[in-house]
Parts: structure tokens; sequence; C-alpha cells
């Protein structure tokens, strides 16, 4: 979730020439994932939830979430996820993780 400008940088930072960055200013597809989150105590104001997703022709298949989602989390969560648990789940192998998949979104 955040601007055209900052994903465009990340993205040539990064190296990421194959990857596709959409931006979220607006936090509809935030909201409607339920990852939106509000975090003033960090100094943040609305935004996404920590987490990754699988989406197949513009639908969310599944989303892995960091732990303990809500609002005014003391920290800002980045233990449980990496692409190692997309990977394996494409894979169709087993993977540790603390949330389980997400397969139910609101919109």
């Amino acid at each position: 979730m955040n601007d055209g400008f900052v994903l465009f940088q990340w993205r040539k930072h990064m190296g990421a020439k194959n990857a596709l960055i959409l931006q979220g200013g607006n936090t509809e597809f935030t909201r409607k994932t339920g990852m939106l989150v509000k975090n003033p105590s960090l100094g943040f104001a609305v935004r996404s939830w920590r987490c990754s997703m699988l989406v197949k022709d513009r639908n969310v298949e599944t989303i892995f979430v960091e732990p303990d989602l809500g609002n005014s989390c003391s920290i800002d969560p980045f233990a449980v996820l990496d692409a190692d648990i997309i990977l394996a789940y494409l894979k169709g192998l087993e993977f540790q993780c603390v949330s389980q998949p997400r397969l139910s979104f609101e919109g």
C-alpha cells in the first residue's frame, strides 16, 4: 500500500524487472482483503499489515499473514513471511508458518 513513485524506486533499486507493482494509495484493496490497520503508536496512519499473497487472474487465492494482526500493535512485524513460504505453497511442499493461509475475503 504505497504510491507509484515509492514502488517504482523500490522495483528499480531491487532490480525486480519482472515484478508486477501495484499501488494501493486509496486503501480499497487492502481494506477488502482485511489487511488494513491503524498504527498511530508507531507514527503510522492507516497501512497494510504485512502479508504475502498468491494472486491468479486478478483473484486472491490465498494470503499468508504475519501473526497478531490488529490495530495499534506495538511492533511492525516481519518475522514469518518470506518468499520461501509462497514457493513451498506453489510447489505443494510442507512448510512451517505461524499463520494459516486466509482463504476468504470481503468484497
